[in-house]
Protein backbone atom coordinates (compact mmCIF):
# COMPACT_ATOMS: atom_id res chain seq x y z
CA UNK A 1 0.00 0.00 0.00
CA UNK A 2 0.86 3.68 0.17
CA UNK A 3 3.46 4.72 2.69
CA UNK A 4 5.90 7.55 3.28
CA UNK A 5 8.88 5.26 2.73
CA UNK A 6 7.95 4.80 -0.89
CA UNK A 7 7.53 8.55 -1.30
CA UNK A 8 10.99 8.99 0.22
CA UNK A 9 12.56 6.56 -2.28
CA UNK A 10 10.80 8.31 -5.17
CA UNK A 11 12.16 11.59 -3.80
CA UNK A 12 15.66 10.09 -3.60
CA UNK A 13 15.41 9.14 -7.25
CA UNK A 14 14.43 12.74 -8.06
CA UNK A 15 17.14 14.30 -5.85
CA UNK A 16 14.63 15.42 -3.22
CA UNK A 17 14.86 12.63 -0.64
CA UNK A 18 16.12 14.81 2.19
CA UNK A 19 13.43 17.45 1.64
CA UNK A 20 10.70 14.82 1.58
CA UNK A 21 12.11 13.10 4.67
CA UNK A 22 12.10 16.46 6.47
CA UNK A 23 8.48 17.12 5.49
CA UNK A 24 7.40 13.64 6.61
CA UNK A 25 9.17 14.01 9.97
CA UNK A 26 7.58 17.41 10.45
CA UNK A 27 4.12 16.00 9.75
CA UNK A 28 4.59 13.06 12.10
CA UNK A 29 6.46 14.67 14.99
CA UNK A 30 5.50 18.33 14.92
CA UNK A 31 1.98 18.28 13.52
CA UNK A 32 0.97 14.98 15.15
CA UNK A 33 -0.23 13.35 11.92
CA UNK A 34 1.36 9.94 12.51
CA UNK A 35 -1.99 8.14 12.43
CA UNK A 36 -2.83 9.40 8.93
CA UNK A 37 0.61 9.78 7.31
CA UNK A 38 -0.09 6.70 5.13
CA UNK A 39 -3.13 8.25 3.50
CA UNK A 40 -2.65 8.83 -0.18
CA UNK A 41 -3.98 12.42 0.00
CA UNK A 42 -1.25 13.31 2.51
CA UNK A 43 1.52 11.70 0.46
CA UNK A 44 0.22 13.28 -2.77
CA UNK A 45 0.24 16.69 -1.10
CA UNK A 46 3.88 16.27 -0.05
CA UNK A 47 4.78 15.15 -3.57
CA UNK A 48 2.94 18.15 -5.04
CA UNK A 49 4.76 20.57 -2.74
CA UNK A 50 8.07 19.11 -3.90
CA UNK A 51 7.10 19.21 -7.57
CA UNK A 52 7.06 15.45 -8.10
CA UNK A 53 3.32 14.72 -8.41
CA UNK A 54 3.68 12.92 -11.72
CA UNK A 55 6.61 10.82 -10.48
CA UNK A 56 4.64 9.94 -7.35
CA UNK A 57 1.70 8.66 -9.41
CA UNK A 58 3.97 6.83 -11.86
CA UNK A 59 6.35 5.24 -9.34
CA UNK A 60 4.44 4.62 -6.08
CA UNK A 61 3.83 0.96 -7.04
CA UNK A 62 6.94 0.55 -9.19
CA UNK A 63 8.61 -2.81 -8.39
CA UNK A 64 12.00 -1.14 -7.81
CA UNK A 65 10.52 1.33 -5.28
CA UNK A 66 8.60 -1.49 -3.58
CA UNK A 67 11.83 -3.54 -3.41
CA UNK A 68 13.77 -0.61 -1.92
CA UNK A 69 11.07 -0.20 0.73
CA UNK A 70 11.11 -3.92 1.54
CA UNK A 71 14.92 -3.96 1.71
CA UNK A 72 14.87 -0.97 4.05
CA UNK A 73 12.35 -2.67 6.33
CA UNK A 74 14.42 -5.88 6.31
CA UNK A 75 17.57 -3.95 7.21
CA UNK A 76 15.79 -2.19 10.08
CA UNK A 77 14.44 -5.51 11.34
CA UNK A 78 17.91 -7.09 11.18
CA UNK A 79 19.35 -4.13 13.11
CA UNK A 80 16.56 -4.36 15.69
CA UNK A 81 15.13 -0.94 14.87
CA UNK A 82 11.43 -0.79 15.68
CA UNK A 83 10.69 2.94 15.97
CA UNK A 84 11.41 6.18 14.18
CA UNK A 85 13.53 8.08 14.83
CA UNK A 86 16.25 5.68 15.97
CA UNK A 87 19.99 6.04 16.16
CA UNK A 88 22.46 3.18 15.95
CA UNK A 89 25.57 4.21 17.90
CA UNK A 90 28.35 1.65 18.37
CA UNK A 91 25.86 -1.21 17.93
CA UNK A 92 23.49 0.24 20.53
CA UNK A 93 20.08 1.40 19.38
CA UNK A 94 18.77 4.61 20.89
CA UNK A 95 15.11 5.29 20.20
CA UNK A 96 13.05 8.25 21.29
CA UNK A 97 10.08 10.09 19.89
CA UNK A 98 11.32 13.14 21.78
CA UNK A 99 13.41 14.99 19.20
CA UNK A 100 14.99 17.21 21.86
CA UNK A 101 16.15 14.11 23.74
CA UNK A 102 17.79 12.73 20.58
CA UNK A 103 19.35 16.14 20.00
CA UNK A 104 20.87 15.98 23.51
CA UNK A 105 22.18 12.45 22.91
CA UNK A 106 23.81 13.43 19.62
CA UNK A 107 25.31 16.58 21.11
CA UNK A 108 26.78 14.62 24.00
CA UNK A 109 28.73 12.54 21.47
CA UNK A 110 30.05 15.45 19.39
CA UNK A 111 33.30 17.28 20.05
CA UNK A 112 31.60 20.51 19.05
CA UNK A 113 27.88 20.47 19.94
CA UNK A 114 25.42 21.83 17.41
CA UNK A 115 23.45 24.88 18.51
CA UNK A 116 19.70 24.45 18.79
CA UNK A 117 19.14 27.42 16.50
CA UNK A 118 20.32 25.27 13.61
CA UNK A 119 17.42 22.88 14.17
CA UNK A 120 13.73 23.54 14.45
CA UNK A 121 12.99 21.75 17.68
CA UNK A 122 9.96 23.70 18.72
CA UNK A 123 6.74 21.78 18.67
CA UNK A 124 4.08 23.46 16.62
CA UNK A 125 0.40 23.23 17.35
CA UNK A 126 -1.52 20.47 15.63
CA UNK A 127 -3.56 21.59 12.67
CA UNK A 128 -7.11 20.51 11.98
CA UNK A 129 -7.19 19.70 8.27
CA UNK A 130 -4.12 17.64 7.28
CA UNK A 131 -4.08 18.48 3.58
CA UNK A 132 -4.14 22.18 4.42
CA UNK A 133 -1.24 21.84 6.79
CA UNK A 134 1.45 20.08 4.85
CA UNK A 135 3.11 23.36 4.14
CA UNK A 136 5.46 24.72 6.79
CA UNK A 137 2.97 27.20 8.20
CA UNK A 138 0.02 25.61 9.96
CA UNK A 139 -3.08 27.26 8.57
CA UNK A 140 -1.40 29.67 6.16
CA UNK A 141 -0.57 27.84 3.00
CA UNK A 142 2.32 29.02 0.84
CA UNK A 143 2.78 27.66 -2.67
Amino acid sequence: GQNPGRLFYIGEKMGKGDRIKDRIFKLVFEKDLALIINQKMILKSVARLEGISREFEDLIDDPMIVRQMRDGKDLAKTAGITKTPSLLIENVIVTSTDIENLFLIINSLLKEPVKKTLHKLQKTKSCHRPTDNIDDNCGSKTN
